[in-house]
């Protein structure tokens, strides 16, 4: 999985296998996936402290330079 800053927010972009997954939904429901992301702006911050309760010292800080809301998050006891 790929992060990319883009914007508003952090985008995550999936791998070759879920697109393939996705390919064989757009086959089963006629539906396309092409060009969904996932913010993880868009997510709860009581979620977002569960996520980053897993990070490192240093993966703590660089995840509180994404953006003001991830600082506070991460500076968060």
């Amino acid at each position: 999985m790929f992060v990319f800053r883009s914007g508003r927010g952090v985008r995550l972009v999936a791998g070759c296998a879920a697109l393939s997954h996705c390919g064989r939904l757009d086959e089963l429901c006629g539906k396309s996936c092409t060009g969904r992301t996932v913010s993880l702006d868009g997510l709860p911050s009581e979620i977002l402290l569960k996520i980053l309760s897993y990070l490192d010292a240093v993966a703590l800080l660089c995840a509180g330079c994404v953006n003001r809301r991830f600082y506070h998050l991460a500076n968060d006891k």
